[in-house]
């Protein structure tokens, strides 16, 4: 079954709102953002849910994951990453790595070549393109692949019908405001994924 990861968690309410709906990760925005958490946030995070959940680490650049690493001591399970992971890391991730890509409407193959997890963000992409790249390695994308993007209730059930990733990753589709999940969406969101 297509697992679901609620990104963009900024409280310990929301983080806990989506554990109790069923999630089955829950992201934390570490770089600049409207969705980003403070330090002692994701302490307070990771003491509620750590237990009950794996807590990504949502890193847009190196210098902000080295600053993380550097000023926080909270482990966290996965590091999703949209950079090349480096050779060296001073913390690893407890569990692994989420290589993410964004997709563009020139994008030709689903780059597989990690043994990581994979995140394709097709934000700036339409359903075509989606069914088009997801369509190239379908065992894969059962595998490792978390699809991203424009993803809410009114989209995710087929989506989900059709491809059956790995997961799905929603931020904006779950929210009242950025930053802000709205109870019935996520529960409604986590229900089309369950019942594609």
């Amino acid at each position: 079954m297509t697992k679901v990861k609620i990104c963009g968690i900024t409280s310990v309410e929301d983080a806990m709102l989506a554990v109790d709906a069923g999630a089955d990760f829950i992201g934390l925005v570490l770089s600049k953002s409207s969705r980003q958490v403070k330090n002692t946030m994701v302490a307070k995070i990771t003491r509620e849910v750590a237990d009950r959940v794996p807590i990504v680490g949502v890193f847009a650049k190196f210098e902000e994951m080295s600053r993380f690493l550097t000023s926080d001591s909270t482990e966290l399970d996965y590091y999703q990453v949209y950079f090349k992971i480096p050779q060296a890391i001073m913390r690893p991730p407890k569990i692994g790595w989420i290589r993410s890509f964004f997709i563009q409407d020139d994008t030709e193959d689903i780059p597989f070549v990690h043994q990581d997890k994979i995140l394709l963000d097709f934000k700036n992409t339409d359903t075509k393109k989606m069914n088009e790249i997801l369509k190239q390695d379908q065992e894969m994308v059962k595998e490792k692949v978390f699809v991203a993007g424009g993803l809410d209730t009114r989209n995710v059930g087929r989506i989900v019908k059709k491809h059956k990733p790995y997961a799905v990753d929603v931020a904006r589709g779950t929210e009242s405001e950025p930053g802000h999940k709205d109870p019935n969406l996520v529960h409604k969101f986590i229900e089309k994924v369950q019942n594609a």
